[in-house]
């Protein structure tokens, strides 16, 4: 079970097309002018980048552009002990004084990780001094890849070979039917669940099959909850006669057996069904369904808080974890940062059975 955490901020930006960069004015003589990425621009980190600037007429080539992790410089230069990756731009086929760089080797494999980065270009004057001239660092922030969805890792938890169908009932509106079943299929799939097909049943209920949907029958405050519904195996021994069977001793408790796992989410919270991360106000269903999922799968600890997993004990409007590579929990470490709560799954004996008796003796 997941519970839901008071709000918290985030901030968003857009990446600008780099197709404006055809429609910059020229630079004046003795100026560097970046174009695109622009100042604070969000990309996808693994995809390929084109830097360009416009250079003026006295540049000698070629101009290097220069990316940091770090906006620190020394005499207006990007420090070198911060320099992510580097390299020289070459002038463009529709501009000569426009240069463009596209990262490749090694310095496209330093730019697939996630961060925030600063970039700037530099070139050197035909000019009698040869002085470099330097342009502002600008910032460039990459965002981890939207995931395909493959396996959770085995260091998350353990994967699981049950079958469950996807309820349609109680969908909420903000939530499109064909977006649920694809979430709960693909996420169930994720824990190596076995995904039937849809049904009417709702789930929570001990009806003999487990069920994903949505369920307005939740504790306060939970975004979601996974009954695991069990019956507890008796060993009977027996002895047969002419006269017919009885029994030998008392029965002897030998374990259970999972009859049904049931996960539930709450119709009425605010959910963002994706596939962009939600807003600081919205909480991620795909995240609450890998959470319970997992428990479903059989994992019934909680992770701590913060930790690279979907299985922490709590969630927080506005954020999330697709993979792990691709996750965001706000304010951690913080003392009271979040209403935290036990959130263990929710274990039921529903009744008890046999198990298969010894052979009587004969």
């Amino acid at each position: 079970m997941v519970r839901r955490l008071l709000p918290l901020l985030t901030l968003a930006a857009l990446v600008a097309p780099p197709s404006a960069a055809a429609a910059a004015a020229p630079a004046p003589a003795g100026t560097l002018q970046p174009l695109t990425p622009f100042a604070g621009a969000r990309a996808t980190a693994g995809t390929r980048l084109t830097f360009r600037a416009r250079v003026p007429a006295e540049a000698l080539t070629p101009v290097r552009i220069v990316v940091a992790s770090s906006p620190r410089t020394d005499g207006g230069a990007l420090r070198p002990d911060a320099v992510a990756a580097t390299g020289d731009a070459a002038p463009g086929a529709l501009d000569p004084f426009v240069v463009e760089w596209r990262p490749s080797g090694a310095a496209a494999r330093a730019l697939a990780r996630r961060g925030r980065y600063w970039w700037q270009v530099v070139a050197r004057s035909s000019a009698p001094a040869g002085a470099e001239e330097r342009s502002t660092p600008r910032s460039l922030v990459l965002t981890a890849p939207a995931l395909a969805g493959g396996p959770i890792p085995r260091w998350i938890g353990r994967h699981g070979h049950t079958a469950f169908r996807v309820s349609l009932r109680n969908v909420p509106s903000e939530v499109s039917v064909t977006r649920f079943l694809a979430l709960a299929v693909g996420s169930g799939r994720r824990w190596g669940l076995r995904p039937l097909g849809t049904t009417n049943r709702v789930a929570g209920r001990r009806d003999g099959v487990s069920v994903v949907g949505f369920s307005r029958a939740l504790p306060p405050g939970a975004l979601g909850l996974t009954t695991i519904y069990r019956v507890v195996l008796y060993r009977v021994t027996r002895r047969c006669g002419p006269a017919g069977c009885v029994m030998v001793g008392p029965p002897r408790r030998v374990g259970t057996r999972v009859v049904v796992r049931d996960v539930a989410l709450d119709p009425t919270v605010s959910w963002a069904p994706g596939p962009a991360h939600p807003a600081i106000d919205r909480y991620d269903l795909e995240t609450a369904l890998l959470h319970e999922l997992g428990h479903a799968a059989g994992n019934r600890r909680h992770a701590r808080r913060c930790a690279d997993s979907p299985m922490v004990p709590a969630l927080a409007a506005g954020e999330w974890w697709r993979g792990p590579d691709d996750f965001r929990f706000r304010r951690c470490g913080e003392a009271g940062a979040a209403r935290k709560a036990s959130l263990a799954t929710r274990d039921v004996v529903v009744g008890r059975a046999e198990a298969p008796a010894p052979a009587p003796p004969r």
